[in-house]
């Protein structure tokens, strides 16, 4: 329990010290943005409690055990779960707006004042969320958010700009789509006991032909789906490799096999178990023709 309240604590280290030292990673000459009618979000990221949301192809995407953070200069949205609030025994329904004074707090401790009157009440898409604009310690606009999921649940969202405003539009647009997944995306039952892999984020985890980092890659693994493993390998180098259904993982691929490597994916479920009868023994691939 201690473990995981620290993590949550770890989000201070945001507005002090990440967020500044993130932005000097990239070029800080702003880059005009798009109108909100033609801002598309093809990624997506899902966390490990089902919630998800969707960010503009070419976004920076940093992973923390409290928090994940998309970013393209001069732009930045954090976005938590509501994984964190439940390991303090926060209740689903509490009052969001407790909530955000109580971020707030953690966020700054005493170095900011926390102005009641802020505190704005909305809707995105009919459901309750509540926002505090603001200008934080280091200067720069925010925009804090709290709202509600469809699974009755929250999370929180922190938008921010490097230099200038905080562009609203789009960073709505954006925390717009955080959400519980569908129920249309969980109702499929996984197998009890069987092994299944995913990604969170789009673009990231390489099919190859056969196990082993020398065979041709030809597609990405779909984020936020379980892929259940049919077979595994050892190749050459020793590294270990989960062979897909490549029907289910890429169908319209022209290759036979899908194989991802074992330490670039999510595993779930009993895949520490292995079959003699099925599963191949050390692999020395050969170059595809």
């Amino acid at each position: 329990m201690k473990i995981i309240i620290f993590k949550l604590l770890i989000v201070i280290l945001l507005v002090a010290v990440v967020l500044p030292a993130h932005a000097q990673e990239e070029e800080t000459t702003p880059e005009a943005t798009e109108p909100p009618e033609a801002i598309e979000l093809p990624e997506t990221y899902v966390f490990d409690s089902g919630a998800a949301f969707n960010y503009p192809e070419g976004w920076r995407l940093d992973e923390t055990p409290a928090y994940v953070l998309v970013s393209k200069q001069p732009n930045f949205v954090l976005f938590v779960d509501f994984a964190p609030f439940a390991a303090r025994n926060i209740a689903p329904d509490s009052d969001m707006a407790d909530e955000l004074r109580a971020s707030f707090r953690i966020l700054y401790g005493g170095r900011l004042v926390f102005d009641e009157q802020k505190i704005e009440n909305f809707e995105i898409d009919d459901r309750e969320a509540i926002r505090y604009p603001y200008t934080d310690d280091q200067g720069r606009n925010a925009l804090l958010i709290f709202l509600r999921f469809s699974d009755g649940t929250f999370g929180m969202a922190l938008a921010s700009a490097n230099m200038g405003e905080v562009d609203e539009a789009l960073s709505l647009a954006l925390i717009s789509t955080f959400d519980s997944l569908d129920d249309e995306a969980t109702e499929e039952p996984i197998t009890t006991g069987a092994c299944t892999v995913s990604t969170r984020a789009r673009d990231t985890v390489q099919l190859h032909v056969g196990p082993g980092e020398n065979r041709a890659v030809y597609a990405f693994m779909p984020a936020g789906k379980d892929f259940q493993v049919i077979d595994q390998a050892q190749a050459s180098d020793s590294s270990l490799w989960w062979q897909l259904d490549k029907d289910e993982v890429a169908p319209s691929a022209a290759a036979s096999e899908a194989w991802v490597a074992q330490d670039a994916v999510i595993s779930k479920g009993d895949c520490g178990a292995s079959d003699d009868s099925t599963m191949p023994t050390t692999l020395t691939p050969t170059p595809d023709s």
